[in-house]
């Protein structure tokens, strides 16, 4: 009913555009998109040089690619951003813009767009995309640190991922196990997992210890930390491992302690540890 009072209204009323906008809100309001969508495209046809149109065609924009599909949405952009080009949402739609356009397959034009991003707000989030196009990988990488190093927190943490993935797949383990090393300590126990198989034991010593220290736990942090003592023999890393919940773990660490106290002629030590995996590691096959 207030589609058809709407629709019955004079066309020339000075009131008419801003009535069908209403009625766009509204039906997009209810859900019905597909409807809305017409009343907006009606409103940018019928009166184009409009506040009201200008608001139809956000609206329009506003919904995505998903729901207006990538042609129109690059015609919307388009014909939105040359009739307002220093309208305040101008650099955000120039970004959309370059998205569209690359998955319209015209990466040339995004390009341009991308390139023009530089220098303002956005200009790390244009690098991205522009990396995301390079097919040189060497300047890929660069377009990706100069991101890492100089972007915001979730500029920064896109371009580390990407880089992580790039040295993934080209096989450079030591770029790898760096950048994970500046990751949070997940990241960390993967860079211990990389430098130990490159047979680094340095690198990995120095992250051990500093997740050591912020009592940092879970199961494949501590087998590493098994390996990094049999490779340097540090009583550290089993002192820390008899604590562990891995009954497992703590019973090889108790074990181990026990032959190094042995080796030292501690026998009062070495029977305290094999006492211990009696008492507070019984489950473990030891």
């Amino acid at each position: 009913e207030s589609v058809e009072f709407f629709e019955r209204g004079p066309p020339n009323s000075p009131l008419r555009p801003k009535a069908l906008l209403k009625l766009a809100d509204a039906l997009y309001n209810q859900g019905n998109t597909q409807k809305a969508q017409e009343y907006y495209y009606k409103v940018v046809r019928e009166y184009p040089n409009t506040e009201e149109a200008r608001y139809a065609t956000l609206s329009l924009i506003g919904m995505g690619g998903k729901e207006i599909g990538d042609e129109r949405m690059e015609k919307l952009l388009e014909d939105y951003l040359k009739r307002y080009p220093d309208s305040p949402q101008a650099l955000d739609l120039k970004y959309q813009l370059a998205q569209v356009y690359i998955r319209n397959g015209k990466e040339q034009r995004a390009k341009e767009i991308l390139l023009d991003l530089i220098n303002t707000p956005l200009q790390y989030r244009a690098i991205l995309s522009l990396a995301q196009l390079e097919e040189d990988p060497t300047k890929r990488v660069v377009f990706l640190y100069k991101v890492y190093k100089e972007g915001d927190e979730e500029e920064r943490k896109i371009a580390r991922d990407k880089l992580i993935e790039f040295y993934a797949n080209i096989g450079d383990r030591r770029s790898l196990a760096e950048l994970l090393a500046e990751g949070e300590d997940r990241d960390k126990v993967k860079a211990i997992s990389v430098y130990l198989s490159m047979g680094d034991i340095p690198p990995a010593q120095s992250l051990a210890n500093e997740l050591i220290k912020k009592g940092y736990r879970d199961r494949e942090f501590e087998e590493y930390l098994l390996e990094l003592y049999k490779a340097t023999k540090s009583e550290l890393y089993l002192d820390y491992l008899k604590s562990s919940k891995d009954e497992e773990l703590k019973a090889q660490a108790l074990y181990l302690s026990a032959q190094e106290k042995l080796n030292k002629g501690q026998k009062r030590e070495a029977l305290e540890d094999l006492v211990s995996i009696t008492l507070n590691a019984k489950n473990s096959s030891l």
